[in-house]
């Protein structure tokens, strides 16, 4: 196969079922098509997925995004999580996988990035593809970043009763005005605000995500959001008021009584760029070190976002990526 008989171009209407299931041929998964819309939005919406497809019609390399909105240095900005990257092994045979991918990407680059549009793209590539990025020269302005994950293995402790002030499910105020005080103490960082909080984490086919929030006074002052990973209870995010270490120990608690309901080993999640945040988990007995697999991967588009500046400023939790 020659590089000419390659045609890139972003995913149309009515193509969805055929990227997936090329996606589920290269990573041997199941999604269905009710998660692929859930994660890349409704038909409607518009999509940022660019596809090299084959002379037959096939789809043999993909790069997608997921857009977010960004908290970047005392702005909001577009930014987007790039998932689901891949080439397929018909692309090997003389045009290498490398090219297929590298065409793709450079094209999802011209599309979609730059003035008026992604601001940053950022995300968590597995080695192979962190390793063409980077060699490309295209993601060599910021290096990759270590993730640090909190660790806290089970207690021989049974969790206290249910304390008073908690309140469960999906709330959008309280995170948005846990939101407002986070975001003073970081400097780029996704947004996490009730809107934010209500498309990522409701209505996902078969996972539930478990909504905490801990009130102090009768304001919001911790919000959690646990998933079931065994042998892990998992936060995909935690947002504190950077005062109340009671509402922060409350909200933990939740994930406690998860963990032991599920017989899970451990609570766990990412935390990075929140360092009051770091200090007060570790002061409930959580150890950190660096996810010995998964590293941050980003380049900016924009001189509002420097990249000198992103390894310090960098705000980062599990729900950045798409592995909870």
């Amino acid at each position: 196969m020659g590089d000419s008989e390659l045609t890139v171009r972003p995913l149309q209407p009515g193509e969805e079922a055929a990227v997936t299931q090329a996606f589920n041929e290269v990573f041997q998964q199941h999604r269905t098509l009710a998660e692929w819309y859930w994660k890349f939005g409704p038909p409607g919406e518009p999509k940022f997925v660019m596809v090299a497809w084959g002379p037959q019609g096939e789809p043999l390399a993909q790069w997608a995004g997921l857009p977010v909105e960004l908290w970047a240095f005392g702005q909001r900005l577009r930014g987007a999580q790039i998932v689901d990257v891949f080439a397929k092994k018909q692309a090997r045979k003389s045009l290498g996988a490398a090219g297929a991918y590298l065409r793709t990407m450079r094209a999802f680059h011209a599309t979609w990035c730059g003035p008026g549009g992604f601001s940053l793209l950022y995300g968590f590539p597995s080695a192979k593809p962190m390793h063409l990025d980077q060699k490309s020269g295209e993601y060599v302005q910021i290096p990759d970043l270590a993730i640090p994950v909190f660790r806290r293995p089970a207690s021989c402790k049974k969790t206290s009763p249910l304390p008073l002030g908690l309140r469960f499910g999906l709330d959008e105020e309280a995170a948005d005005a846990l939101w407002e005080r986070v975001k003073q103490r970081c400097r780029l960082s996704v947004v996490r605000d009730g809107a934010a909080f209500r498309r990522r984490y409701t209505a996902r086919p078969g996972v539930v995500y478990h909504h905490v929030v801990a009130w102090e006074r009768g304001t919001p002052a911790a919000y959690g959001v646990f998933a079931l990973q065994p042998p892990a209870v998992v936060w995909a995010e935690l947002l504190w008021d950077g005062e109340s270490a009671s509402a922060l120990e409350k909200a933990l608690g939740e994930g406690e009584r998860l963990r032991q309901r599920a017989g899970c080993r451990e609570l766990a999640g990412w935390l990075r760029g929140d360092p009051p945040l770091e200090l007060a988990l570790q002061d409930l007995g959580f150890e950190v070190a660096p996810h010995a697999l998964v590293r941050w991967l980003g380049r900016s588009f924009d001189p509002r976002i420097p990249p000198e500046l992103v390894p310090d400023a960098l705000h980062c939790t599990m729900g950045d990526s798409d592995l909870v």
